[in-house]
């Protein structure tokens, strides 16, 4: 193990970086809000409150932030997402 704590801090903020990923649901007004809840039950496995919670709140403020993760982890869900007509991007 290198006993160079600059070395060490590097590596834990690289792999905080990494780590610090979310994903974001933005809101398209066509489509209805309990859809966009189903879809984040099945894809991101949100409980029936939280998923109708993130719909609303992206309808709302126009997006709402959710999942966290790293870029890997986030990719399949937005694409399940994406093919199931939402709009979702992975931010930081």
């Amino acid at each position: 193990m290198n006993e160079n704590p600059l070395f060490e801090e590097d590596i834990n903020s690289c792999d905080l970086i990494e780590r610090s990923r979310v994903l974001i649901l933005f809101d398209k007004k066509n489509i209805d809000v309990n859809y966009v809840a189903k879809c984040l039950i099945n894809v991101c496995e949100h409980s029936p409150l939280q998923a109708k919670q993130c719909a609303i709140m992206s309808r709302v403020k126009g997006n709402c932030n959710i999942a966290s993760g790293t870029h890997q982890e986030l990719s399949e869900k937005r694409d399940k997402l994406i093919v199931l007509g939402l709009n979702a991007k992975i931010g930081f």
